[in-house]
């Protein structure tokens, strides 16, 4: 289930590239929506899908991810995002319940192609990690690195409103604690790979 989805991602942005240089092409002099309104705050709401073996070896489950960001286009098909937000992931080990979730503060990179009424975008970011790793009453908390790619389709409603989808691929290590084979807790470094899929709703000023 989870590979079908990475697939689906992948063929999202595959067709983002091709879509491209014909967009271009029919847009001709038309001024995009994003140089007229060049700043956006959006609301994205939707799952983290833990994709790591790490996490597969902790029986993770699909979890919650939102996300709060603001964003500027420089120039009318690159925008500079910064955005906060919050997303986890539960399992159970050896009848021991476990959570891990994360606060990021990210920042990132979209090539858009705002066209009409879509805008297809491609991104790629860094943020740090503010995490927190739990199994029973003990807990592990820690700031990381990790960074992240993807992208997504926005549908403008109007010149100021617009309804969307992004998915994006996180790459994060971070200490955390851990259920070995023995069933007992251990302190480890683990890989918590994972794909975001959100719905958003944003508004341009």
């Amino acid at each position: 289930m989870r590979r079908t989805i990475i697939v689906k991602v992948l063929y999202v942005v595959l067709a983002i590239l091709v879509m491209m240089p014909a967009a271009l092409w029919a847009q001709g002099t038309e001024t995009p929506v994003t140089f007229k309104k060049p700043s956006y705050g959006v609301l994205k709401l939707g799952a983290y899908l833990p994709e790591s073996s790490d996490l597969s070896d902790q029986d993770a489950k699909t979890g919650f991810a939102g996300q709060v960001a603001f964003g500027y286009y420089p120039v009318p098909y690159f925008a500079v995002e910064v955005g906060f937000g919050y997303f986890e992931t539960k399992g159970t080990v050896s009848n021991v319940d476990w959570k891990f979730n994360a606060w990021p503060l990210e920042m990132s990179g979209r090539l858009a192609l705002p066209i009409s009424f879509l805008e297809p975008y491609l991104l790629a970011g860094v943020g740090g990690y503010f995490t927190r790793s739990e199994i029973g009453n003990l807990g592990k908390d820690s700031v990381e690195f990790g960074y992240f790619g993807g992208g997504g389709l926005n549908f403008n409603l109007g010149k100021s409103y617009f309804i969307g989808a992004e998915a994006r691929y996180l790459v994060l290590k971070i200490p955390a604690l851990y259920v070995n084979p023995l069933g007992t807790v251990s302190e480890t470094s683990i890989n918590v790979d994972g794909v975001t899929v959100m719905g958003q709703f944003g508004f341009r000023f």
